[in-house]
């Protein structure tokens, strides 16, 4: 991995090793302190000489423990901060390392940088999304489950229902049959806009059956309600004839406030017959399912209708 070095000269970390097991920012400002009281360039460290130094900081400091002591000297060694210079059969937190301090003391900044970081990126005030689980099973497995975890067909269907403004379908494949076809197509004459992303429903030998789904989708909707649908085709292929890219995500986005992500395809066996499993998130991730959605979408090919 290439260094990438900060505006002093410093080389930015690319190990967080203490970061995530140390994730109290005065914890790692009291090791940090501990480093700081050597006079030496060079230093030879051990867990108990490391520990006694805390323990003679002006606040006392309680000593690491052996799995705060291996994160912290972890990102030393791969930082190039520090080495092992004696090694034992007693594992990691009874080895000897050279340690330089200033390097050190550079190090753990990072690592508290690092933290902090992570707390606001991850501020349960900054993100609220719910996620519930979704399954086709067996009804015999089904019906032993001790655990939470709903019908994909009720729950698919419920949301299509609470759609008031925007879908977003990304499906490979559907039954023209099915359920969710009539479902798809009450979208648009609600006057909710429904952009569904296939494939194979253009071109020369498209799929019968994704072109027959496309077509009852459309085939009752007014010159006025079929504005509110756009269907886009995304399949391509080498000159050779090579598939090189297709739709294979399954999701529903519903008016950017809850969204399905899962394994199931829009057909009966699917739906009713497979084990398949996935997820309904609920809240702010919902919006960024559909910028990707949307994105994609955009390149495809559109289909007339």
């Amino acid at each position: 991995m290439s260094n990438v070095s900060l505006s002093d000269g410093s080389v930015l970390c690319h190990d967080y090793t203490a970061a995530s097991v140390v994730d109290d920012i005065e914890r790692l400002r009291d090791i940090q302190a501990a480093f700081k009281t050597y006079d030496e360039e060079q230093i030879q460290v051990t867990r108990a000489e490391l520990n006694s130094r805390l323990q003679c900081l002006p606040k006392s400091a309680q000593p690491l423990t052996v799995a705060e002591f291996n994160s912290v000297l972890v990102t030393l060694t791969n930082t190039h901060a520090a080495t092992e210079s004696q090694t034992t059969t007693g594992g990691y937190s009874q080895y000897t390392f050279s340690v330089t301090p200033s390097k050190a003391i550079q190090v753990l900044d990072q690592q508290v940088i690092a933290v902090r970081a992570g707390r606001q990126l991850h501020s349960p005030e900054d993100s609220s999304t719910d996620v519930r689980l979704v399954s086709t099973l067996p009804e015999e497995i089904e019906s032993e489950l001790a655990v939470d975890v709903g019908r994909l067909d009720i729950a698919l269907r419920r949301m299509l229902l609470d759609a008031s403004d925007t879908v977003r379908i990304s499906n490979p494949y559907f039954d023209p049959d099915q359920w969710i076809i009539d479902d798809l197509a009450a979208l648009p004459s609600r006057g909710i806009k429904t952009r569904i992303l296939t494939r194979e429903v253009t071109g020369e030998n498209p799929d019968e059956r994704a072109l027959e789904a496309v077509t009852a989708i459309v085939k009752s909707l007014s010159s006025d309600e079929i504005q509110n649908v756009k269907i886009r085709d995304f399949f391509e292929t080498s000159r050779t004839g090579y598939q090189t890219g297709a739709v294979h995500a399954k999701i529903i986005s519903v008016d950017d406030e809850q969204c399905y992500i899962g394994s199931a395809n829009l057909t009966n066996l699917n739906l009713h017959g497979n084990f398949e499993f996935g997820v309904i998130l609920e809240g702010d991730l919902v919006s960024d399912v559909s910028e990707v959605f949307d994105a994609v979408f955009e390149r495809s090919e559109s289909v007339p209708l």
